[in-house]
């Protein structure tokens, strides 16, 4: 019934309902669609900081932690 061979490997905030009825939950892709407008370079700059006050799931620092990890790979 589990074929090994499928790559699938969902990400659990995408299929997250919102929380609770105050709380609106932000999609992965809607976050680094958000992140792709800023300049690239930002996430190559160790001394680049990131707030995000309104962190409920954390989806856009896990993002943001994506882009950091590739992006200070080298260093």
């Amino acid at each position: 019934m589990f074929n090994k061979n499928l790559n699938y490997n969902p990400d659990v905030l995408d299929a997250i309902a919102n929380l609770s009825n105050d709380e609106v939950f932000t999609p992965p892709k809607l976050a680094n669609q958000v992140l792709d407008l800023l300049p690239p370079s930002l996430f190559k700059n160790s001394n680049t900081t990131f707030l995000d006050p309104a962190s409920k799931s954390g989806v856009f620092l896990r993002e943001i932690a994506k882009r950091l990890i590739n992006g200070l790979e080298k260093r």
